[in-house]
């Protein structure tokens, strides 16, 4: 008799402890909206809905200060380019236009000439001119374009119905022990409850 009284607390608090830890994943994200209780005066909203403005502006400066900034994808772009293909596109430009502005009656002797000592510029005042470039560009970027509220602003247009789903293929088999062990945590409870009611 007392076994199945110890056993029938222990299941009653195994399901309380599951049910409970199972609604607590639920309400990170439901209801996506905000929704009031009627004569309570409660509003309820899940936690990440409610606060996704937040969330969005510690993602976007913590990634923008302690991450990448908007320097460093400049260079990673530019380093990926490389300054000396950089340099062949701005030879192989300049060769073209050289060419369509040259007047025709000079010789083909001189013609070479003229793109040999532009190549020669190029190659001598190039790598200055694309580092000073991306100086300037990395300085305007940074100015015009900040990095964080680019990122805030992605994160808070994003549903958040398709977040949730995300976070729950990625996270499933986490949730999943979060409930089961609400459950482990709630049996032994209960038993812990029911061996105290007997010895008293």
């Amino acid at each position: 008799m007392n076994f199945i009284y110890l056993f029938g607390l222990a299941t009653i608090g195994a399901f309380i402890g599951w049910g409970t830890n199972r609604l607590a994943v639920k309400l990170l994200f439901r209801p996506l909206k905000s929704y009031r209780i009627p004569f309570l005066n409660i509003e309820i909203q899940g936690l990440i809905p409610k606060r996704k403005k937040e969330i969005a502006k510690i993602i976007g400066r913590t990634i923008e200060n302690d991450f990448i900034s908007i320097e460093e994808i400049i260079d990673e772009v530019l380093e990926k380019h490389q300054s000396g293909s950089v340099m062949d596109i701005i030879k192989f430009k300049l060769r073209t236009i050289t060419a369509k502005k040259m007047p025709t009656f000079l010789p083909r002797g001189m013609k070479e000439k003229i793109h040999t000592y532009i190549d020669d510029l190029v190659e001598e005042e190039g790598e200055n001119m694309i580092l000073e470039l991306i100086d300037n560009m990395s300085r305007n970027a940074n100015q015009n374009l900040q990095l964080a509220t680019l990122i805030e602003e992605k994160i808070n247009r994003f549903p958040i119905y398709k977040l949730e789903t995300i976070v729950q293929e990625v996270a499933k088999k986490e949730l999943k022990h979060i409930e089961v062990l609400g459950g482990v945590l709630g049996f032994v409870i209960g038993l812990l409850q029911g061996a105290l009611v007997l010895l008293i």
